[in-house]
């Protein structure tokens, strides 16, 4: 009940400030262009994932280990070229396991 309340208050919220913030105004073109320019300027990134600050639970007894690194590079502000390493351990055996145990 309580997960539910949450996500429509997620919901509405996202919601509001789409409405609120949303609007197409001379100074909000402006500043997409000045980012556009930047873009460019910042040709090369380096990322991850939101998912690694699972690693960092306390008291979890099955963390997940996921580690992922994101280099990338912008050919135009629309157009990137990326490579990903990523890992990941599994808490237990994928599939039915045969025979002997």
């Amino acid at each position: 009940m309580k997960m539910k309340n949450l996500l429509v208050i997620a919901g509405m919220v996202t919601i509001s400030s789409s409405v609120a913030f949303g609007q197409n105004s001379v100074d909000t073109i402006s500043k997409r262009q000045i980012k556009k320019q930047e873009c460019i300027e910042k040709r090369y990134f380096i990322g991850s994932s939101i998912f690694m600050l699972g690693n960092f639970i306390p008291d979890d007894p099955n963390p997940p280990d996921f580690v992922q690194l994101n280099f990338g590079y912008r050919i135009t502000p629309k157009d990137v070229i990326s490579i990903e390493a990523k890992t990941w351990k599994y808490a237990w055996p994928l599939g039915i396991p045969y025979g002997k145990s």
